[in-house]
């Protein structure tokens, strides 16, 4: 059985040129990509038995998702290899979020593609993956909100995307993006509360990139790069995880990308916001973020505050399906 024929495209390649993604290459020794700082640290990941795991679980679901010939037959056969997996995203279907009235429990995987979409279940299949490999320790601490940063960021990206058909890019992007910080709360948790520290202290104008830099020799943004490079990631998200510099423009970009990597950095700038700011702060600063902006999302301030809102209910319903404890300030 093929894709269901309204699959929405998985990360469009520019009409110029269409390169073929990056082949996986998470079981290559350390040293080989040709960045000494990420070469070290990629070896002390791959040290821990679960990082390979990790990384073969989602070359294999990226690679089913990015080609054509990937068929809802494959993608299912590979979720069904996990059995928490399976459990979970059967689950996250059957939630209030994806349920419709009338329409009676998802029991397969295949049934969940063809109902959802291709690209849907990917994004839960990625999102489930990644918490199973961190499930010791995603409901406490830092790496808890680091998850549900990215959860939640990815959720906003969705609502606040201007185009329908690039909902499901605009998640993963939005997800994808602060990845380099989950990895490093994860494999380097001295460090990474280094940084902190070093972000608190406001050392360095660049913040969290600069003193990740200084602390891990490589930039979160480009540790998440990297290893998404050899997850074999398209090269569109590739790009979409550079978060964009400068002003946000005062009418959405005419090219597909840039205006992901606006709506992108919007979610994740709102996502700090709602797990960081104290109560009182939040309302302030959610509307400086709304009116900064809403041209470039070609929303109202008020859209994207009603984007916000279902964001937020949206993450409560994934939570509540994956029985991730939820606290939000």
């Amino acid at each position: 059985m093929g894709r269901p024929n309204n699959k929405v495209v998985n990360f469009r390649m520019p009409d110029s040129a269409s390169p073929t993604a990056p082949s996986p290459a998470a079981d290559l020794p350390p040293g080989v990509t040709g960045d000494a700082a990420f070469d070290v640290l990629l070896g002390r990941m791959q040290a821990k038995g679960d990082f390979p795991a990790l990384s073969d679980s989602v070359s294999r679901i990226v690679e089913i998702t990015s080609s054509e010939k990937g068929s809802v037959a494959d993608l299912a056969d590979q979720i069904l290899r996990d059995v928490a997996l399976t459990q979970k995203l059967l689950r996250l279907v059957n939630s209030v979020h994806f349920a419709h009235p009338g329409r009676s429990g998802v029991s397969s995987v295949s049934r969940a593609v063809i109902l959802v979409g291709f690209n849907a279940v990917r994004n839960m299949a990625l999102s489930v993956v990644l918490m199973e490999h961190m499930k010791d320790k995603v409901n406490t601490g830092q790496l808890k909100q680091d998850f549900l940063h990215a959860m939640l960021a990815g959720s906003l990206a969705g609502e606040l995307c201007a185009v329908p058909h690039d909902v499901e890019d605009a998640f993963v992007g939005a997800m994808f993006q602060n990845l380099g910080r989950m990895l490093a709360g994860f494999y380097f948790p001295g460090e990474a509360a280094e940084v902190r520290r070093l972000v608190v202290a406001g050392q360095y104008a660049s913040g969290e990139d600069g003193a990740s830099a200084k602390t891990l020799g490589v930039s979160y943004e480009n540790l998440g790069i990297n290893v998404a490079k050899l997850w074999g990631m398209p090269e569109t998200l590739l790009r979409c995880m550079r978060k964009p510099s400068g002003v946000p423009p005062p009418k959405p970009p005419d090219q597909p990308l840039e205006r992901l990597r606006w709506t992108t950095l919007a979610a994740s700038e709102i996502a700090d916001v709602l797990l960081t700011a104290e109560p009182a702060q939040q309302a302030p600063r959610l509307a400086r973020l709304a009116e900064r902006y809403a041209r470039t999302l070609t929303l109202t301030p008020k859209g994207v505050e009603a984007a916000i809102l279902k964001a937020r209910q949206k993450l409560k319903t994934l939570a509540q399906a994956l029985r991730l404890d939820l606290t939000m300030k």
